[in-house]
């Protein structure tokens, strides 16, 4: 078993691995109230998900493959409405079946959005109590506990995941850990296993391009940032956290105007 980590003193406080703004919990929405005219791959699966869950209401699968679809179209746009409409999607699938595991770490995984922690806690380990082998609801553990201030639990709960599955997003949540922590190569390392392992949505592995072209603008080097910020360009040429990424680099080359025109 591959330790993510050699727990050392000296933590810093984790920005939230989910790059949104705080959304208003009570606010519930209607996961089906949304028209897309299909100019995406993304679109045309959410109007075929759509399709799916008004022709099977009674379906807790088709609420919460919906529901986990509306929550990447929200990573993608960073609109809020997308994340509410995701939320009310897991809890129809949680409503119509209360012990599926899949349902309720869905709902933790919509709960980390607005920030409400203890939530999403309670509900992820719902799960683990069903699916003692779900990683992704200690993805959720892992978040909380970050979030709280609980690092030697973030860190139990990262190991578990990796050893429960080494994909994407536990490389990730390592990755984060090993940097709080002070340990920059080990964190970019395990950062660049991220990116080699991919995603299911482009967006996934854009994301972990840019923590990655962030780890190494933050430790000096503004080659390698650059490198994996104009990679991950080329791939989604409007994503705005790697256009964020090259504004930082250009002002820190004193290219102002490149570095505004960027921001906007």
């Amino acid at each position: 078993m591959k330790r993510i980590l050699s727990y050392t003193t000296g933590v810093a406080i984790l920005a939230s691995l989910y790059a949104c703004g705080k959304v208003a919990a009570d606010h519930v929405a209607d996961p089906t109230s949304f028209q897309l005219t299909a100019s995406s791959e993304g679109d045309h699966k959410l109007n075929r998900l759509k399709s799916v869950v008004e022709a099977n209401p009674k379906s807790a699968k088709a609420y919460n493959e919906l529901g986990s679809a509306l929550m990447q179209k929200g990573r993608e746009t960073n609109e809020l409405d997308w994340y509410d409409r995701a939320k009310s999607a897991f809890e129809k699938a949680s409503q119509i079946e209360p012990k599926d595991p899949v349902s309720l770490r869905n709902l933790a995984w919509a709960w980390t959005m607005y920030h409400d922690f203890p939530q999403a806690m309670k509900y992820a380990n719902m799960a683990i109590a069903i699916d003692p082998g779900d990683h992704l609801a200690y993805g959720v553990l892992v978040d909380s506990y970050l979030e709280l201030g609980r690092y030697p639990h973030a860190v139990e709960a990262a190991q578990k995941m990796v050893d429960l599955r080494p994909d994407l997003a536990s490389y990730a949540r390592a990755s984060q850990i090993r940097w709080i922590h002070g340990d920059v190569r080990g964190a970019i390392w395990m950062m660049q296993k991220a990116v080699a392992a991919g995603g299911p949505y482009a967006e996934n592995s854009a994301w972990s391009r840019t923590q990655l072209g962030d780890m190494y603008f933050k430790s000096g080097n503004m080659k390698a940032a650059q490198q994996e910020y104009e990679a991950v360009r080329r791939a989604m040429p409007g994503y705005p956290h790697a256009l964020a990424g090259m504004a930082r680099i250009r002002a820190a080359q004193k290219k102002y105007p490149d570095a505004i025109a960027l921001w906007k």
